[in-house]
C-alpha cells in the first residue's frame, strides 16, 4: 500500500499478478478491492524478462484482446529504464 507522508493519507495499492512470465503487479484505488475486474482497477505495471525496463499501463485492453476496438486500448503511462549492474 502508498500512502501520503503527511497524514498517512491512502494512495494506491498493487498485487503482484501470481502464473505471469514476467513481474507483473496490478494497481487499484481500494486496498479491499484488488480485483481486475472492479471499479477501483487503475492499472498494471509490467517488467521485461530482465527486470531492467518497467512499464506502467491504464485500465485499457491490451491489443490481442481490443478485437479492433482502437478506443479502448491500453494507454502507456509511464516507462522507467534502468542499466543492469552485472559484475
Amino acid at each position: 500500500h502508498v500512502y501520503m507522508k503527511d497524514g498517512d493519507k491512502f494512495l494506491l495499492a498493487a498485487k503482484k499478478r501470481s502464473k505471469q512470465r514476467t513481474s507483473n503487479y496490478l494497481i487499484s484505488k481500494n486496498k479491499d478491492d484488488l480485483s481486475r475486474t472492479g471499479t477501483n482497477f487503475m492499472g498494471k505495471l509490467r517488467s521485461n524478462f530482465v527486470g531492467t525496463e518497467f512499464t506502467v499501463y491504464d485500465s485499457g485492453l491490451a491489443p490481442k484482446d481490443s478485437k479492433g476496438a482502437q478506443n479502448k486500448l491500453r494507454k502507456e503511462l509511464a516507462l522507467v529504464t534502468y542499466a543492469s549492474n552485472v559484475l
